[in-house]
């Protein structure tokens, strides 16, 4: 009985040793990066890379880089910890590590990769319209700054598009903000709302109806208005009014705002009219 344990137990531990040898040699990168050599470490951490583990990848490439502060093979290094970092889904850490690389290699192979990368991983975290826009406006300066300095770059499309849709996400934050002025009769306070989105967003496809609310917001201001800031107002509105006509003339909103011309129209003609019966 004491015999049949100990073989037992050689059997399960010769079998142990078979599967680790049979692991270690279906996993070359493992074999790879219990070397010693710096060189073997490196090739353990490109190859952990190439397979797509890029957890451990990010562990042995801090450390190369570590190794390699005045090595050469930095740069190659550097840009794929960067990379092993986006590949993981941590955008912002992404985000930073393509910008110091930026910085550490501002004339190298990578670097107008590098820069693109920074505006897309900040692009990646960005929020929805109705939360926090930080990373939103990150992405947005560093899309442009790769639109700036490279205007024939490699990634200029994407660039391009990427800002666009960056872009849009804040016009829509900015429509739906002055949007609630209009829906709590805060007309003066959605005349600069909608004035300021207009200005800052002149592409968006909520221009049309911001033009409009604009114009509606002008309108019900002068309404509300004591008597003597009547006439001033109607008249600003009329202007919100041809100016909305100019650029929209097939608008879907464009027969409720004639109504609402209209009736401002009669207003300004009405408040005429009784400054020149008073003289």
């Amino acid at each position: 009985m004491f015999f049949s344990t100990i073989l037992k137990r050689l059997l399960v531990a010769v079998i142990l040793c078979f599967m680790l040898i049979i692991a270690f040699s279906c996993d070359p990168c493992r074999r790879l990066s219990k070397s010693n050599l710096l060189e073997l470490k490196d090739s353990a951490a490109f190859c952990y890379y190439k397979r797509k583990n890029f957890e451990t990848a990010s562990v042995m490439f801090e450390e190369l880089k570590a190794l390699y502060r005045a090595d050469v093979r930095l740069e190659r290094v550097a840009f794929h910890y960067a990379y092993a970092k986006y590949y993981m889904g941590q955008n912002i850490m992404a985000a930073y590590y393509f910008r110091e690389f930026a910085q550490m290699f501002p004339a190298g192979k990578y670097t107008e990769e590098a820069n693109y990368m920074v505006g897309k991983a900040y692009s990646m975290t960005a929020n929805e319209y109705p939360l926090d826009q930080t990373e939103t406006v990150k992405a947005i300066e560093y899309l442009q700054l790769y639109i700036t300095h490279y205007p024939i770059g490699q990634w200029i499309d994407p660039a391009k598009q990427m800002l666009k849709t960056m872009k849009e996400r804040l016009a829509k934050k900015a429509f739906h903000q002055s949007n609630l002025y209009y829906k709590i009769s805060q007309y003066h306070s959605g005349i600069i709302a909608f004035k300021n989105m207009l200005a800052d967003y002149p592409e968006s496809e909520y221009r049309e109806e911001a033009q409009y609310k604009l114009f509606m917001c002008a309108v019900l201001y002068a309404q509300h208005s004591i008597p003597q800031k009547q006439e001033e107002r109607f008249l600003e509105a009329k202007g919100y009014y041809e100016k909305f006509v100019d650029q929209y003339p097939n608008s879907k909103f464009l027969g409720d705002a004639e109504k609402q011309y209209n009736k401002t129209e009669a207003e300004v003609n009405k408040i005429k009219n009784g400054k020149t019966a008073k003289r």
